[in-house]
This record gives C-alpha cells, sequence and structure tokens, in this order.
C-alpha cells in the first residue's frame, strides 16, 4: 500500500521529503526503474530530498520572498566552532573542550528538537544539576552571540521557519510527501503545520514494507558472522546479477575498518591481489570516514603543521616519504631514510630546518626544492589568511604530487578544497588565530566532516541501522542483532536534566523510548527485503550471547544452510605449497675479511642465523627510541669517559695518589669527555632532568668503579685503550677494537672488556656453544700483536650501583675478583694454558661455521630469543616443518 501510496505522490508532482539522503536516492532510482519497466522514454525527474535540504529550500524560497530579512543562516562548521569558542572562553579545567563542546552542540540540538512550544530552557535547566546550569550559561551567550551575527543555526532552522510561514511565499511551495519517518519531532511536527496551515500540501507516506522471508542465525564469533553475511551476498549475487543485496551491521561506525577489509577479501578478491585500489566494487558502504583520516588530507595537514611549528618525528618522516609529493613513486625509499636518522639521533619532535637537513642527505632535489620556501608568518591571521597561506604553502611543496590521482584522491581533493573554503568563513566566529589555534581549528572541522567518495552503484550495500530505515533491496542480511547492542542502551544528553527528556519522550534518553524506537526499526528493517537473515555471534569478548529479543519468534535455521562462499584466505591456506629448508649460505674465502668484529662470533655461538642475517646479509632492527639515553649510548659515553680517565691518570699509582678532591674534579672532567661522544644535539632532545640525572648516574659509577674495582689491585698501568686489532681466526680476518690493555706491574698483559650491563661469568665461556667469547677473541688478536704473556683476562661491569669484575686469571694475586685458572670446579678447566687452548679451539670452530656459511635457526636458548630483533625475519614462533616443535619461549 504504501509503495503505491509513493508512486501516487511521484505521479502527482510531488516532492518528497526523507529522514536521510540514501533514502532520498533510493527513491529517485526506484522511481527511474519504474519509469524504464513501464517503457517510457523519458520522463520527469523525481523529486526527493531529506529533511535538511529541504529546510535550506525552504528558507530560500522565504528569503527570496523577503520573508526572513536580515538574519542569514550559520554554517554547521561555524556552528559547531561557536560552541567550542564558549566553551573554551569559560576556562573551565575540562579535559577534552571539543567533546563537551559537541555535546553542548547536541543537547542545544535536542532541546529545540523536542521542546513544547516557546518553553523556555532556562526553566527547564533550572530543573537539573550542575551540568544542566553549567551548559545553560553557555547557551545563553550562544544565543547573544548568534544575535550579535544576525544568524541562526541549523538547529532553530525549523523555528524560523515556521514563525514565518506564510502565503506570500509558500503558495509556490507545491505539494509535498512526509516518506520513511518513524516519528517526527515536535519541532518538525510544528513546522508541518505551520506550513499546512500557510496552504502548503504536505501528505505523509510510511516506508514500504517488503519482507516475506524471515530467518535468524548465529555464528561462532562476530567477525565470523560479517565473513558469513558477505559471503550470503556474494552467493545471492552470483546467482542473479540483477539482484540488489543489504548487509545492515549494528556497530558499522566502529568496524567499519573490518567490515571493508572483510568485504575485499570476500566480495572482490581479484582486485585485491591486483592491487587495484581505484577500480568498481561490488559493494558500497553506507557510512563515510572522516576526512581528517583520508590518507590525502592526512599528507595535506602533516605539511601544514610542518610549516607551522614543531611536529612529531614520525609525523614529518611519514609526510616526507608519502605518495603525495614529487617524484614520491621513485624517491620514497630515499626519502624514509630522514626517519633512521632522526632516530639515531633520538629526535622526538622536528622543526622545518631539521627537516631541510635531513633531506639534505636524502633527497638533495627536494631539499633544494623546500630550501626556496618561504615558511608562512606565525603571527595571528585570521581563518581567510591561514587558508590562504596554506594553500599557496602546499602547492609550493608540490602536493598533491606528480603521480597521477585515483577518482577517490580527486574527491578527496575537491574535500579538501571546500572544507577550506568553509574553514575561511570562520573568522566572523574566531576572529584572528596564532598558528596552532588555527591548525587544531581546521583539525577538529575535518575531524566532523565525513567523506564518501562517489562511486558507480553497486549491488551489495553495506549499511548502518539508520541508514537501512526505509530501502527496498531483494535480500537483506541484519548482523550484530544480540541482546546485548539491540535494543541500544539508553544515552541521555549529560547536558539536559534527565527528567526533561523522559518527560518529553526523547529518543534513547530511556529505557521505554529506546524500545519503542527499536521497535519501529526492527519494522522497518524486516521489509527490507523479499528474503531477510538476522544473525548475532554466539559469543562476544568471551561471553555467550543471543538473539535480540526483538527477532526471537523469527524462525531459526543453522548458519551451515545459508549460502556462504569460501573466503579467499582459507583456499590460500589450503593450498600445498613446496618447502625448500637452506640452512647454508654462501661460503667466504679463505683469508677474506668479514665484518661484525668480536660481535660476529658472539652472534655465531648465540644462533647462527643472528650472525649471518645481522653481519652478511646486514639485517638490522632502527635504534631503540628510550626516554632517556639508550643502551647502545650508554655504552658509548662509559666507554668514552673510561678512555678520558685513563687518559688523564693513566697508572695505578698515579690513581692511589689522588686525594678525594682531586679525583673528583678527574671524574667530573672524564664524564664531560664522556659526554662528547653524543652530539650536543642529543643531549638536547632530553628533558633536563633526565640529561641530569644521566650526569650523576656517569660520575656515581665511574667513581664506585675506581673505589671497588681499580683501587684494589695490585700495580698496574694502562697501556692501550680502544686498541684496533686485525687478526686472523680460522682462516678469516676479523677486526677487533680492544676496550683496554694493562701492563701488571708483575709482568704480563691483562685485557679487560666494559660492560654496562651484566657480564657472563667464565663458567660459562667453555661450552659447547660457548658465551662471552669476546675476551677470547681479544686474547688471540693480543697474542698476534704482542710478545709479552697475556695474564688475566676481565669483564668489567660498569653498571650503576652494580660494580663487579668477572673473568679469569693465571695466578692468584693478579687481580682480585678473577678466578685462578685450575682452582675451583666452576669453570671446568685445569689450568691457565689449558683455559687459553678451550678457548682457541672455541672460536676458531665458530669460525669455521662461519667461514662454511652455517646459519641455521637454531638458538642456544629461549633467552637468546629475548632481546634478537630479528624475530620477523627468522620467524621463530612459527612451528618447524615437522609439526612437533615450537621455538622456546624467551
Amino acid at each position: 500500500m504504501s509503495q503505491s501510496l509513493l508512486a501516487d505522490a511521484l505521479a502527482a508532482g510531488q516532492s518528497i521529503v526523507t529522514p536521510n539522503n540514501r533514502l532520498a536516492r533510493d527513491v529517485v532510482a526506484r522511481f527511474d526503474a519504474a519509469s524504464r519497466a513501464a517503457g517510457k522514454l523519458t520522463w520527469a525527474s523525481a523529486q526527493a530530498l531529506p529533511w535538511t535540504m529541504w529546510l535550506e529550500r525552504l528558507l530560500l524560497a522565504a528569503l527570496a520572498a523577503r520573508a526572513s530579512t536580515g538574519w542569514s543562516l550559520l554554517d554547521a562548521s561555524a556552528a559547531r566552532e561557536l560552541w567550542h569558542t564558549l566553551v573554551v572562553a569559560d576556562r573551565r579545567p575540562l579535559l577534552n573542550s571539543r567533546g563537551a563542546a559537541r555535546h553542548a552542540a547536541d543537547a542545544w540540538t535536542l532541546f529545540h528538537g523536542w521542546r513544547d512550544g516557546d518553553e523556555a530552557l532556562t526553566r527547564v535547566a533550572s530543573g537539573g544539576g550542575d551540568d544542566a546550569r553549567l551548559f545553560a550559561g553557555w547557551a545563553d551567550r550562544y544565543r547573544r552571540r548568534l544575535g550579535a551575527l544576525h544568524a541562526f543555526d541549523h538547529a532553530q532552522l525549523p523555528d524560523v521557519l515556521a514563525t514565518r510561514a506564510d502565503p506570500s511565499w509558500t503558495r509556490s511551495l507545491g505539494g509535498f510527501a512526509l516518506y520513511g519517518f518513524l516519528r517526527l519531532t515536535p519541532q518538525q511536527q510544528r513546522l508541518v503545520d505551520a506550513l499546512r496551515g500557510a496552504g502548503v500540501a504536505i501528505d505523509e507516506v510510511p516506508a514500504a514494507r517488503a519482507g516475506s522471508a524471515f530467518r535468524r542465525t548465529s555464528c561462532a564469533t562476530s567477525s565470523l558472522e560479517v565473513a558469513q553475511a558477505l559471503g550470503f551476498a556474494r552467493s545471492r549475487l552470483e546467482a542473479d546479477p540483477r539482484a540488489s543485496i543489504a548487509i545492515v551491521v549494528v556497530d558499522l561506525a566502529q568496524r567499519r575498518d573490518e567490515v571493508v577489509a572483510l568485504a575485499e577479501e570476500i566480495l572482490c578478491p581479484d582486485r585485491l591481489l591486483s592491487l587495484a585500489s581505484d577500480s568498481p566494487r561490488p559493494y558500497g558502504v553506507s557510512l563515510g570516514e572522516p576526512l581528517a583520516s583520508v590518507p590525502l588530507v592526512v599528507s595535506a595537514l602533516d605539511l601544514v603543521a610542518m610549516a607551522t611549528g614543531t611536529v612529531a618525528a614520525t609525523v614529518a618522516a611519514s609526510a616526507v616519504r608519502g605518495p603525495f609529493l614529487p617524484d614520491a613513486a621513485t624517491r620514497w625509499t630515499e626519502r624514509a631514510a630522514v626517519e633512521r636518522l632522526w632516530r639515531r639521533e633520538a629526535r622526538r619532535e622536528v622543526a622545518w630546518p631539521d627537516i631541510l637537513a635531513a633531506l639534505r642527505q636524502s633527497d638533495p632535489a627536494l631539499h633544494r626544492r623546500w630550501s626556496a620556501l618561504v615558511v608562512p608568518a606565525r603571527t595571528a591571521r585570521l581563518p581567510r589568511e591561514w587558508a590562504r597561506a596554506w594553500s599557496d604553502w602546499l602547492v609550493a611543496a608540490g602536493w598533491p604530487g606528480t603521480s597521477a590521482l585515483s577518482s577517490a584522491q580527486w574527491q578527496a581533493r575537491e574535500a579538501w578544497s571546500n572544507a577550506l573554503g568553509k574553514f575561511a568563513a570562520l573568522g566572523a566566529v574566531t576572529g584572528t588565530l596564532k598558528p596552532a589555534e588555527a591548525l587544531e581549528t581546521l583539525r577538529a572541522q575535518l575531524a566532523e566532516t565525513l567523506f564518501q567518495p562517489q562511486s558507480p552503484a553497486a549491488p551489495i550495500q553495506i549499511l548502518g541501522v539508520l541508514e537501512a530505515a526505509g530501502l527496498s533491496f531483494d535480500h537483506a542480511w541484519l548482523a550484530g542483532f544480540d541482546a546485548q547492542r539491540w535494543p541500544p542502551a539508553p544515552s541521555p544528553n549529560p547536558f539536559l536534566p534527565l527528567g526533561w527528556q523522559r518527560a518529553r519522550g526523547v529518543i534513547g534518553a530511556q529505557a521505554e523510548t529506546t524500545l519503542s524506537h527499536a521497535q519501529a526499526l526492527t519494522v522497518s528493517l524486516a521489509g527490507l527485503a523479499r528474503e531477510v537473515v538476522v544473525s548475532h555471534a554466539d559469543t562476544i569478548d568471551d561471553a555467550p550471547s543471543s538473539i535480540s529479543p526483538l527477532f526471537e519468534h523469527w524462525p531459526r535455521v543453522p548458519v551451515e544452510s545459508l549460502p556462504h562462499v569460501e573466503r579467499f584466505s582459507a583456499a590460500m591456506m589450503s593450498t600445498a605449497l613446496e618447502r625448500l629448508i637452506d640452512e647454508t649460505g654462501p661460503p667466504i674465502a679463505q683469508g677474506a675479511t668479514v665484518r661484525g668484529g668480536a660481535q660476529l662470533f658472539e652472534s655465531q655461538s648465540a644462533c647462527p642465523f643472528q650472525a649471518f642475517a645481522r653481519y652478511r646479509l646486514r639485517a638490522e632492527a632502527w635504534d631503540a627510541f628510550p626516554e632517556g639515553l639508550s643502551a647502545k649510548e650508554r655504552g658509548i659515553v662509559l666507554h668514552g669517559m673510561l678512555n678520558a680517565f685513563w687518559d688523564d691518570v693513566r697508572d695505578h699509582a698515579t690513581l692511589l695518589g689522588l686525594d678525594a678532591a682531586n679525583l673528583a674534579t678527574r671524574i667530573a672532567a672524564a664524564v664531560e669527555r664522556g659526554k662528547m661522544q653524543l652530539t650536543a644535539a642529543r643531549w638536547q632532545t632530553l628533558p633536563p632532568a633526565v640529561a641530569s640525572a644521566e650526569t650523576r648516574r656517569l660520575a656515581a659509577t665511574l667513581g664506585a668503579w675506581v673505589d671497588e674495582g681499580e683501587r684494589i689491585r695490585p700495580p698496574f698501568r694502562v697501556r692501550k685503550h680502544e686498541q684496533a686489532v686485525e687478526c686472523e681466526v680460522g682462516g678469516i680476518a676479523v677486526r677487533v677494537r680492544i676496550d683496554r690493555i694493562d701492563e701488571l706491574g708483575s709482568g704480563g698483559l691483562a685485557v679487560a672488556d666494559y660492560k654496562s650491563g651484566r657480564v657472563i661469568g667464565p663458567a660459562r665461556w667453555f661450552g659447547e656453544r660457548p658465551e662471552g667469547v669476546q675476551l677470547a677473541l681479544y686474547a688471540q688478536a693480543v697474542d698476534q700483536l704482542d710478545d709479552q704473556p697475556l695474564r688475566a683476562l676481565a669483564y668489567a661491569q660498569l653498571k650503576a650501583g652494580e660494580i663487579a669484575v668477572s673473568g679469569i686469571a693465571e695466578a692468584d694475586g693478579l687481580w682480585p675478583g678473577l678466578e685462578v685458572a685450575g682452582s675451583t670446579a666452576r669453570v671446568p678447566v685445569a689450568s691457565w694454558d689449558d683455559a687459553r687452548a678451550k678457548m682457541r679451539d672455541g672460536i676458531g670452530a665458530l669460525a669455521r661455521e662461519i667461514r662454511d656459511g652455517v646459519a641455521p635457526v637454531a638458538p642456544r636458548s629461549g633467552a637468546t630469543c629475548q632481546y634478537c630483533d630479528l624475530k620477523p625475519l627468522c620467524r621463530i614462533r612459527v612451528l618447524d616443518d615437522r609439526g612437533d616443535a615450537e621455538a622456546p619461549d624467551a
């Protein structure tokens, strides 16, 4: 019946008014299809408008008849910014001023939509709490600002039209039919009554009800439920290419990305494989994404931010390597190097000069182009001045690049231009803005602007609940309609008294109105198509779930009985793949020099694949990015500090001769020289408190080491530190750098290696997979470098609060704290010579593995993997080829 009424209204030339734009487009499309089916070659287009656009048309008619002289409609974005301006001006300690402004604007719209006649907000707020009174104060200032601007907003527009409804301008409007409205608000009803009183013919036509086959089912999880719905849609479309299918998802706004990803895989896997991002899809999504998150717009915002002040280094790096700059397709990999440079310098924020300096190394051409740019002056300006300056800046910077834009990207560019135009018109509301304020205002405006690129009509439509109401399809699947989410929980506005919202019957303010609205929507969804399937997930967040009571009377069917298609990923997983185990790399030529030094041998012992990947494939993770200094940086500073100290003191006798004041002076000087191993810019990136704490820690660590590790030793002289040596081990040439070589007072040499972390004791130097092999390699290098005998090997642990020395010596008394070779069962050697022989054998065996290219994924223990940065490359967590073993836990 309703469909016939709608057809009669269209045939009579009435304009159709709908709750939303999608239903208006659907009315026009159905009218055109019916005209073609009737054999017509030409026909008058159907006139269908969403409610908001209809109001604007009415306003234009009133203005044309001079029925609303002197007042204008404030743009929605300007109204939102006006609310935010007033909230910020209140100077209250709000966690989120824009969130508060958004709730206040919603309350303003809600109040005007549901109030009785000329009901005053101050009287309504007096019956509420502090939040209602606070909102009333904001609303009063908002109303006065509108008066000063001689403007009204969209919330007031229906009342403005109702009070000015007069045959002088309404007689030429023609007739209207309200189609698809579940319920009119009191404000809407007042406008309709006023227009009818002014002679406008307005009919109300209920939405079509086409449902006939109803079924309900369930799936194991929410993700599987959406996948099943998409498979159902694909199977129905394959059976009838002319069919139209709807998939309605309760929480589409929260799950949009997940749903789109599944739709790409299930509905058009061929396009997924070809990476054809701009090719037509067999589906459309009703809900757009915020314009601020569209990649092309994100690039523009980031470039503007770079001209406005300091930005996060990750943001600048993303903008520099992004696809919307000149020659991005061929130069993006070189430009990506700026991020690694900034990570090495531990820069969390960068300014425009930093960006230019980084580009000088990675992309000289872009550096030359950007060096010629003039950064916009950072003075307060009106929004229109900022809009012009930013537009000129983007053009000069080369945005949006030299690559051809896709259709969606062109539309995004147009949307950006339109949004910038609206931003430029905000001056009457905001006044002049500082650079950061202007950019924050633009970002907020873009975040509230939804972007949905236009595309050819698709047979499968993915919809939210409100967008689906009133539409008509051949088949429909309703997903996510479990008892927890449907009906939805009440969500009253926090700025309006709850009692008032209940008394006015505001939808969503209480359980009763929420239920009645959900019931009306359920009836509408049941009439969405001839075949309708509703589903829910059996478990949500590991808790059991059941179907909504509003659908419980529908016949239940097992999900296996419904049409579905195999997911592309499942088909790929079931494909038999050929596997090849290759654990040996190319051998190294006899006598060739290999990179990595002592760390190469340490890695080969810990895990041969780690050594091969790190030092032959040169695979490595980017530098750590802690709040203070990284472990690597602390090691660099520590070595520099110790070298500076012993360059000054030189020997044990001089050390013992220093009084406390002199020692403190020399320690302070050594600390400063050690800190110079890092750039001044690196120290400036640290918060002052952190830099000061690092300085104190260094001084305390050196002082403790001198007292606990050096003074107690017998006489010695520091002979060399940071000694670079090239030696031959097992047929390969290795370059090592020995931290320190001492001449002992009793004769012979001692080698020490500084560690800023924990050290490995000698009991673990002689295993089948030896640990701590650095000293063994240093010992062999010293043997080839010097004729004096080596008599002690020591790791010096210089860690704040944990000063220690660990190693072995030839005899007792050479270095307190070292194990004497052959004197304890903890160290499995018979004598110093036996220890040296076993150490030579150990590194010789490792050298042969390195030379032969031995590289299996074989960690010495789970601890080996704990701090390894190559796990994504070796995939140690994946089950092995036999399927009966897994990598050890870290």
